[in-house]
């Protein structure tokens, strides 16, 4: 029976550094990091890397919940808007350096917390003209979802360190998903994104996810980065299979988002879509990455007006250079 994921039973004590964190890395002084933590996610030892994530991002969630709470910290807003349509910064993931590649990455919550992220992940394989990048929504938000988006992280990490393929990454993540949702109807949408600039080469995984899509600012054409593949939790047999495009080009653009961005509606129940992102692509493609995050999250703001936002929004945009 799978219980609700708690964070590898982390002692945490308000200025200390968790027991578990010091124990992962051999720290004298501390017990043992436990054979089989619950992580909510099967069993067996998660990596150091794993119990480490875990242990910040559930020191992080607990104190800004509890900040949030008392009104003791402030939520950072994307923009100046006082309405709150998309006001809680999630703290960002660090962005690795590839040769070749120039990205940007922004997640925002509705919520004093929320259910999307995006993650790069770490495989023996990978070397310095490759990255994977993986943006995920689990279903709903709030406080109540956040440990299992931080516990599906540290699964997509465990898998990521065992397995060669995406495909292998996500089949292995959603058999353990499945458990940790049962019979809940919670479920998580992921696209998970293989960049290799010295192949020129993309291979990518999507499990019910929008896809990406990619602009060539030469030929001025988008296309969507599509793949057959169900959102994990729902079938423990299903396997994912990847897909790949071969001919990649200096000045290309690739998006990964979430619905939060595209179905995002403001107070006339109007939808934002995806033409106002693509035309910030068109207009901004020589501008970085950066330029055309900013202005997405801006321009969704300014559509919002005020209204608050129902669903979290993320956004990664990568440029090859």
């Amino acid at each position: 029976m799978f219980e609700k994921p708690n964070l590898c039973n982390i002692s945490v004590v308000p200025g200390s550094v968790p027991l578990a964190v010091l124990a992962a890395f051999g720290f004298p002084g501390t017990c043992p990091v436990p054979e089989s933590p619950n992580l909510g996610f099967g069993s067996g030892r998660p990596d150091a890397y794993a119990v480490f994530f875990i242990s910040v991002a559930g020191i992080w969630m607990i104190f800004h919940i509890s900040a949030t709470a008392t009104g003791d910290a402030p939520a950072k807003r994307v923009s100046g808007n006082s309405g709150g349509e998309l006001s809680h910064a999630v703290v960002p993931v660090p962005i690795p350096s590839v040769a070749g590649l120039k990205i940007a990455a922004r997640s925002v919550s509705c919520d004093d917390t929320g259910g999307d992220f995006y993650d790069f992940l770490s495989t023996p394989d990978l070397d310095g003209n490759r990255v994977r990048i993986t943006v995920g929504d689990v279903a709903d938000h709030g406080k109540a979802i956040t440990p299992l988006m931080i516990s599906a992280r540290a699964c997509l990490h465990k898998h990521a360190a065992r397995a060669g393929t995406l495909a292998g990454i996500a089949n292995g993540v959603n058999s353990e998903f499945v458990n940790a949702v049962e019979d809940s109807g919670q479920f998580m949408t992921l696209y998970s994104l293989d960049i290799d600039t010295e192949k020129h080469r993309l291979s990518w995984v999507r499990a019910g996810h929008h896809p990406a899509i990619i602009y060539d600012p030469d030929t001025d054409r988008f296309e969507l980065l599509k793949g057959s593949g169900i959102a994990m939790g729902v079938d423990p047999d299903w396997r994912y299979t990847e897909q790949y495009k071969n001919g990649l080009c200096r000045g290309q653009i690739i998006l990964i988002g979430t619905d939060g961005i595209w179905e995002a509606h403001n107070a006339d129940g109007c939808m934002f879509g995806k033409h106002p992102v693509l035309n910030i692509v068109r207009k901004h493609a020589g501008a970085g990455p950066e330029r055309i995050l900013k202005m997405v999250f801006d321009e969704l703001n300014v559509f919002m007006a005020g209204e608050k936002a129902e669903d979290d929004a993320t956004l990664v945009v990568v440029e090859l250079s």
